[in-house]
């Protein structure tokens, strides 16, 4: 491998001593990139110390390093061993632990006959990144060894890929070019190298053409993943082996190319035997490696490959890097560096430079269940656990827009809602519209619909962010909220940037039917007559930060109501009229229907967002009516857009009705006391007070806590029977409300479940652990009833989930009542945790902040002043358009294929550097840059060194693949001709993890830095003797 180098932070200038050892140092072969004119890179024998951590540059990078480096792990690595009776077998330490490989050299292409004893034919299945490369190699290989094993291509006749595998010499005529099925069904050993989407797709009739004791080989153990994720494994009736190369298929092939003059020269490769029925796996997994030019092969397991390799590429070999560069290069801009030092200095240093002299990657959770399972598992992370340090949610409002904001709050004026500016409220309007649109094909009733899209948006929500900010609105959700605005808010930033602003910035047409479907959408209608009303009070939110204040905020959410109406509900374009905002104090706004449509100044709002929202489609689903029956309140039948549903209104008037829904209850108990806890006991008591009612409402705390105490001051007291144990709440009570965190609730519902008594009722206020309980197969108990009450900012959903005595609607409802709904509608528990958790990483939080933060970018990046854009951001989202208009994928929805990422500014800039960049210019080795990315890789090699990973593995996923194999991509011709020269699945995992690592390197690691948090010398000390760089320069020797 060209990757000759002891890993060591490259932070600052080489020493001297490293200088003159890379000009000594032999060159060995790397991958040519055509048009780059790249140079091999030279190896550095001597390790680049960190003493230059301490040395010139910004002194940031030492600082930045030192604090996302983590201690060095204690876990034992597994020590894959394996036995050969073809290639000589021999063992290297790593870090003083002892590993096996076989190297590779065309030297031992003799050896193959007797590698691929008992194959006949070699059947390659796909043509993508990897099938090319490796079935000319295998091809090329066979040949040298002179071997009459036949490689054949398995491809869809007539297709594209079937045409370029002919011109590259795979016929019909000589045998070695062929259909799909009848290639696997004619093949000993099939190479299993189509998409990992395909894969699954298409296993079962793949595996039913295999032949007995044939081999499936594959390149990734992505389908052992999907298998395993049904319960299923592979059929028994032939092996099933993995060479999995570290790098991308044209490389693979032009590093095999170039070892044609150098013997060894190619690509890494891992193998791993999953099954073997009759001996033979191992040496032809080996004999498949070699042939394909590896000049080192080191054993692994197929579980342990997609763990690794998955999570490669959403770190820093795609993912990571991307977000890294994004991010640097806005710092620098933002802070005066003119755009070709920004892009020098990052780019240029990182795949230049910076891969001369060392080598890494970043390691991140490649579980990727469901949002719900991600939740638990995030919040596990809060704490620190085998050995890994505790992760805690960070702020999200200290970069500048948020800091702007502050001074624009402290001299706004009580009636000043912002102004209306137009690219904003379209960017907005559009994303709203994406989110009905996606419930709506989903089957999810108008109310829901509206409740979870628009209503809790601007009456809940916003007024939040408008009052104090970012964190004010998102930090007082749930956890769950919380967990999903931060990681979707990076990716609805990215995909604005990436390819909404350039489809504007690039003139792209408008579709005028979107425009055309857009104003005649039925939602327009369904929010004209959804629940007007008499004038109301609606939420107002202090601008002061009074902690008690804060805790009443919850309660508010509740109570807040409007008459609602879409802006640009109509067809029509008559000059549009508004009412004033009520001169009360105690009034935020309030809105009444309004039979106007979009005014002139609207136009350019309507070009974004006809790019961005989809013309409504033909129902696959029925749009849900549940119907319900109560004996004790009035049901009430409404339209919304064509669509019956019903509703029960509530009112103080109807609190006498409290005790007779509550029949046969004698306590209710609260188990909580953090969003909703506090606020819904309070309204629950007082309720009951004024219906007379004898019944008792508990609250059940861990005594001693602070939560404990905060309730005692509220009024519950262990005294009167109104404040206890958790427990000895749960099975005192008739009816439980389980109001504490998501997260808590999938750790504990076995016990509570437990102490739940026989006929009581189990109350929820979000559908999670439904959703949790379904991931298992698991449902509730049978001996009780379970309901949701679900406040949704202006009306609480209901559903009856088991009713076991008859009671559960008129107890859901009474409930509902209770707490002041102003309008209760029915929904199911299913249909309201996805909407609900849906809603929150969409419009409601996650999209709303990305919003903000790409406009309020690429406003101030335009000369605009920051005052002004962050009024035509944040102010004008969260004042005049939800003053206005007081407002998620397949069947029937379009088609959205990945975009292009290189569009950005960064990237036309890039073009612009690169074309005048004389032939082996690898860059400046910028300080900072370096810090960045010395620490993102030490974190990768750190997690998957906690995982349990065997060294040979780490240092090609984090490094090797990465310097030799991907960063030349991207030094040659930008991003995109990196990211999108690999697979399906690395290309999708590189654009969904690429904003994430920009969004925390932005929102919290370049913060603290800015903010001067100090640095954490032992993790220095850590990295300096951290045994990884060793076991690089033994790897690479």
């Amino acid at each position: 491998m060209a990757a000759s180098t002891s890993f060591s932070p490259a932070l600052s200038t080489p020493t001297p001593a490293a200088k003159t050892a890379a000009r000594s140092a032999a060159k060995p072969a790397f991958v040519s990139v055509p048009t780059a004119n790249l140079r091999s890179f030279t190896s550095v024998s001597k390790a680049v110390r960190a003493s230059s951590c301490y040395g010139k540059g910004s002194g940031s990078s030492s600082a930045l390093g030192a604090r996302m480096v983590s201690v060095p792990a204690v876990k034992p690595i597994p020590s894959l061993d394996f036995d050969t009776s073809v290639f000589k077998k021999e063992k290297i330490s790593l870090a003083g632990h002892d590993e096996y490989i076989v190297r590779g050299g065309r030297d031992l292409f003799h050896l193959l006959p007797d590698a691929f004893k008992g194959i006949k034919q070699i059947g390659v299945i796909g043509w993508g990144s990897q099938g090319p490369a490796q079935a000319q190699n295998l091809r090329d290989s066979l040949a040298a060894a002179n071997s009459d094993i036949v490689v054949k291509i398995g491809l869809r006749k007539g297709s594209r890929s079937f045409a370029e595998a002919a011109a590259a010499g795979f016929t019909e005529e000589n045998g070695t070019l062929g259909d799909i099925w009848e290639t696997i069904s004619g093949s000993d050993l099939v190479l299993l190298l189509i998409s990992d989407a395909a894969q699954a797709d298409n296993y079962e009739k793949i595996f039913s053409l295999m032949k007995s004791n044939s081999i499936l080989g594959l390149s990734h153990g992505f389908l052992l993943g999907y298998l395993q994720a049904m319960g299923r494994d592979f059929p028994k009736h032939f092996s099933v082996i993995a060479v999995c190369p570290k790098g991308m298929g044209p490389s693979v092939r032009k590093l095999y190319v170039q070892g044609k003059e150098i013997n060894g020269a190619g690509i890494n490769s891992s193998f791993a035997v999953h099954q073997d029925v009759d001996g033979r796996a191992t040496d032809v997994a080996l004999g498949w490696s070699v042939a394909l030019g590896s000049p080192f092969t080191f054993a692994t397991t197929l579980e342990m490959e997609y763990r690794s390799d998955i999570f490669g590429e959403r770190g820093i070999l795609l993912g990571g890097i991307h977000g890294i560069v994004e991010s640097l290069f806005r710092r620098y801009t933002e802070n005066g560096m003119s755009e070709d030092d920004a892009y020098k200095n990052t780019v240029e240093g990182i795949c230049g430079i910076m891969s001369k002299t060392i080598s890494s990657q970043c390691y991140e959770d490649v579980a990727c269940g469901s949002e719900i399972r991600s939740v638990v598992q995030a919040v596990h992370r809060f704490y620190e656990k085998d050995g890994l340090p505790a992760f805690p949610m960070g702020k999200i409002d200290q970069t500048r827009m948020w800091k702007v904001g502050e001074r624009v709050r402290a001299v706004r004026q009580p009636d000043d809602f912002g102004p209306m500016y137009p690219f904003t409220a379209g960017v907005y309007i559009a994303l709203m519209m994406a989110q009905i649109e996606i419930l709506r094909k989903k089957g999810h009733s108008y109310t829901e619909i509206v409740n979870e899209s628009v209503i809790e948006s601007v009456d809940s929500l916003n007024p939040f962010m408008r009052a104090r900010g970012l964190s004010f609105m998102v930090d007082n959700a749930s956890t769950t909220a919380r967990l999903g605005s931060r990681k979707w808010a990076p990716r609805f930033d990215y995909i604005l940037t990436q390819q909404a602003y350039v489809a504007v910035d690039n003139g792209t047409p408008l579709n005028q039917d979107l425009i055309s479907s857009f104003l005649s959408d039925p939602v327009h209608g369904a929010l004209q007559s959804t629940f007007p009303s008499p004038q109301m009070p609606i939420l107002s939110v202090p601008s002061s930060a009074n902690p008690a204040a804060t805790k009443t905020l919850n309660t508010t959410k509740m109570a807040a109501v409007t008459s609602f109406s879409a802006t640009l509900s109509s067809t029509k374009l008559p000059t549009k009229t508004l009412k004033p905002p009520p001169t009360s104090a105690n009034y935020f706004f309030h809105l009444r229907p309004l039979s106007v449509s979009v005014p002139l100044s609207f136009k350019p709002v309507k070009c974004l967002g006809a790019q961005m929202v989809s013309a409504p489609a033909t129902q696959k689903r029925p749009l849900v009516s549940l119907d319900f029956e109560t004996s004790v309140f009035k049901k009430e039948k409404i339209s919304l857009a064509g669509h019956d549903e019903y509703i029960v209104r509530g009112g103080r008037d109807l609190f006498h009705l409290l005790p007779e829904a509550f029949k046969g209850i004698k306590q209710i108990g609260v188990i909580g006391w953090g969003s909703q806890g506090p606020a819904q006991a309070q309204n629950l008591r007082d309720s009951l007070v004024e219906a007379k009612s004898d019944i008792v409402v508990k609250i059940g705390l861990r005594k001693g806590s602070r939560s404990f105490n905060e309730a005692r001051a509220a009024g519950f007291t262990e005294e009167n029977g109104t404040l206890g144990d958790i427990w000895e709440t749960i099975s005192g009570s008739d009816l439980v409300l389980l109001l504490i965190s998501d997260a808590a609730q999938a750790d504990n519902y076995e016990k509570i479940f437990s102490h739940l008594k026989p006929n009581s009722i189990l109350g929820l206020s979000h559908g999670f652990l439904l959703g949790h309980l379904q991931s298992m197969g698991l449902d509730f108990p049978k001996n009780i009833s379970v309901i949701a009450v679900c406040p949704k900012g202006m009306g609480p959903s209901v559903r009856r989930l088991y009713d076991i005595d008859g009671r559960a609607t008129d107890v859901a409802l009474g409930w509902s009542v209770a707490l002041g709904s102003p309008f209760t509608f029915a929904t199911t528990l299913e249909q309201e945790y996805k909407s609900d958790i849906f809603g929150e990483r969409g419009i409601l939080l996650g999209a709303v902040h990305g919003i903000v933060e790409s406009l309020f970018r690429r406003y101030t990046e335009n000369g605009m002043s920051e005052d002004l854009a962050y009024k035509n951001t944040v102010e004008c989202i969260t004042g005049i358009i939800s003053k206005i208009i007081s407002t998620e994928e397949k069947e029937g929805l379009p088609a959205f294929p990945m975009g292009k990422i290189d569009q950005t500014r960064m990237w036309k800039v890039g073009e612009r550097v690169r074309s005048t960049r004389p032939a082996g210019d690898l860059g400046p080795l910028y300080p900072f840059t370096a810090g960045v990315y010395v620490a993102l890789m030490m974190a990768q090699i750190e997690i998957l060194r906690k995982k349990g990973h065997a060294y040979s593995e780490i240092i090609n996923e984090s490094i090797i693949e990465s310097v030799d194999s991907l960063n030349p991509f991207m030094h040659a011709r930008g991003v995109s001709f990196m990211v999108d020269n690999c697979s399906t699945t690395a290309r999708l995992g590189s654009r969904k993890w690429a904003p994430r690592f920009d969004y925390i390197l932005t929102q919290q690691a370049l913060v603290a830095v800015d903010s001067g948090a100090p640095v954490n010398r032992e993790l220095i000390s850590n990295f300096l003797s951290d045994p990884v760089h060793g076991a690089v320069e033994i790897s690479v020797a």
